[in-house]
């Protein structure tokens, strides 16, 4: 007798062979299942340093690897600083 097979869920996302993309998108997921809901321009700021830290990084034999430990650290470098920004805005400390 065999075992039925269960359908995967489908994601929104499309594949890609781009290791720094589908890292990128993996610390996103996983940050906001540790963190919550993140404010875009923190989002953005964090996507574009973490992009442009890939430029020059990307022929590393390594970098598939540590990509989404390095995508992980932007995110949470920028929310952070998100977060300190508006305590400072409203004067909360």
């Amino acid at each position: 007798m065999s075992t039925p097979v269960r359908p995967q869920p489908k994601s929104n996302r499309k594949s890609t062979s781009n290791p720094a993309t589908e890292a990128w998108e993996h610390a996103l997921d996983t940050f906001r299942a540790w963190v919550g809901p993140v404010r875009n321009r923190a989002l953005e700021t964090a996507r574009q340093r973490y992009f442009a830290f890939c430029q020059t990084r990307r022929d590393a034999a390594d970098f598939p690897e540590v990509a989404p430990m390095i995508a992980f650290g932007f995110l949470t470098r920028c929310a952070f600083a998100d977060a300190e920004r508006k305590t400072d805005m409203y004067g909360r400390r």
